[in-house]
């Protein structure tokens, strides 16, 4: 039986499945990993998404434009975030 649970983001209601992780949880789970995971400057307005694990770092490929990409940067944090707290959860 899976359960379901009520998500409500920008005043929408949105029905989730039982392995919903938010993002403060995937931080945590991140975080006790030692994963990290934040912009990197590559020019004078623009940037690049880095994960570093245990001081290795990966730096990402597609670029960001610091006025115009704000948000889609912070989602692309948000999701890697999440993406990898669930992976570390399934091999546990």
């Amino acid at each position: 039986m899976t359960s379901s649970i009520n998500l409500v983001k920008n005043g929408t209601m949105k029905n989730v499945g039982s392995d919903y992780i938010g993002f403060a949880e995937a931080t945590r789970i991140c975080f006790k990993e030692k994963i990290f995971i934040y912009r990197v400057p590559i020019s004078g307005d623009s940037m690049k998404i880095e994960i570093d694990y245990k001081g290795r770092k990966k730096l990402g490929t597609e670029i960001y434009k610091w006025k115009t990409d704000q948000d889609k940067m912070h989602d692309k944090i948000h999701e890697l975030y999440v993406t990898i707290a669930k992976q570390i959860q399934n091999r546990e």
